[in-house]
């Protein structure tokens, strides 16, 4: 895998990182874990008692040419932005990225991670299960109800009530890898808002090749997904979600060039080497002058 965002040469002489050695919330681990992992891959990463006062938020100092610049990696589910974060820091990575952004170009988009940072164990064998295996579901889509519980039980009932294709979901979850195997073996696979607009089932689904149908979101990532080209997204989710995938069940070649450009999307963007790529080349970049 080509990195898309290459180390300058002369970067790992010039740039450091250093990490928190606690976080404000101990579970932040399942957001930036494996980004913590990538970037320790690429410049030397070392641990340090750095102050963690906000929710939501993990503090990082990125050294470069000697300066430190605390950065803040902003993974809270809501796509506010703290002003005393945005006060503190030269730059803000935000996963939840505002459509519209938010006025500063200190604060960017951060992208978004996996479910669990094994993943990416998984995907051969996933990606060999779709690739060889029968559909088993039309459309598939599994969802709790600890969060946005009226917009997934609306979908999931709309779902059960059509006759045009096969679906396969339920309120309830399954473990993680049952339900990325059930992922693989479905021609489309729904996605829908979580706690927030963006959630780890959009990266899981993306990651294995799926075509995912979802809402249009209120956020975005830091490269843009293109509807029609490696998502499908339903702009009024009671009126279009039947027939946005009764569309892609009946036109299984245009589903599968989805599912490949999802996947390409995911190598080129969102695999965690590839983020930690990015995150870098701003921080050389925006912190650089």
């Amino acid at each position: 895998m080509a990195p898309t965002w290459p180390l300058p040469a002369g970067s790992s002489t010039r740039a450091a990182i250093r990490w928190p050695v606690h976080y404000e919330w101990p579970a932040a681990q399942k957001w930036v874990g494996a980004l913590r992992s990538s970037l320790a891959r690429q410049l030397t990463l070392t641990s340090a008692e750095i102050v963690q006062p906000f929710e939501g938020v993990v503090l990082i100092e990125f050294v470069l040419d000697g300066s430190a610049h605390e950065v803040a990696i902003d993974y809270f589910d809501r796509d506010r932005v703290l002003d005393e974060v945005l006060e503190r820091c030269p730059l803000v990575f935000k996963m939840q990225y505002r459509r519209d952004g938010y006025g500063s170009e200190r604060v960017i988009p951060g992208g978004y991670v996996a479910g669990r940072p094994y993943l990416h164990r998984y995907l051969p064998g996933l990606r060999q299960v779709r690739d060889r295996g029968r559909p088993r579901f039309d459309v598939y889509g599994r969802f709790g109800l600890s969060y946005a519980p009226e917009i997934r039980r609306a979908a999931v009932e709309t779902l059960r009530a059509q006759d045009e294709f096969r679906y396969e979901g339920t309120l309830a979850l399954l473990p993680y890898s049952a339900y990325l195997r059930e992922a693989a073996l479905s021609r489309v696979c729904l996605d829908l808002p979580g706690n927030g607009d963006l959630c780890h089932r959009l990266v899981d689904y993306l990651a294995i090749g799926c075509c995912v149908v979802r809402p249009e979101p209120r956020t975005r990532l830091h490269v843009p997904l293109t509807d029609g080209v490696n998502i499908r997204y339903v702009h009024d989710l009671e009126r279009d979600l039947v027939g946005a995938c009764a569309e892609l069940v009946a036109e299984p070649a245009r589903a599968e060039k989805m599912g490949l450009a999802a996947r390409d999307y995911f190598d080129r963007y969102l695999h965690t080497d590839q983020l930690a790529g990015y995150y870098i080349d701003r921080c050389l970049t925006l912190l650089g002058g």
